[in-house]
């Protein structure tokens, strides 16, 4: 899919300009000190069940070094019509 997206948004290519490209990730938490991580990561491999859900758009994030990330865009994802157009693309 971050191919696809990065062919159809080739200036957005943070993540592929990195040594081994885009590595898929959910950040489920901040922790402010080693031992608060590890009950952290005993908690969620203990209580962890598998997800399922339907993914419909793609939100185009962004931050500021001191700031949490803001949507900026969400592209909605085609439903097997064809591809997404870009006046499509909604401003969040």
């Amino acid at each position: 899919m971050q191919a696809a997206l990065h062919d159809t948004f080739p200036a957005c290519d943070e993540q592929s300009r990195h040594h081994g490209g885009f590595t898929p990730h959910l950040s489920v938490g901040q922790v402010t000190s080693r031992r608060a991580l590890q009950t952290l990561l005993v908690t969620l491999q203990t209580n962890w069940v598998p997800l399922k859900f339907r993914l419909d758009a793609v939100a185009l994030i962004w931050r500021t070094a001191d700031s949490p990330f803001q949507v900026e865009r969400r592209i909605p994802l085609a439903n097997g019509a064809g591809l997404v157009r870009r006046e499509d693309v909604i401003k969040a």
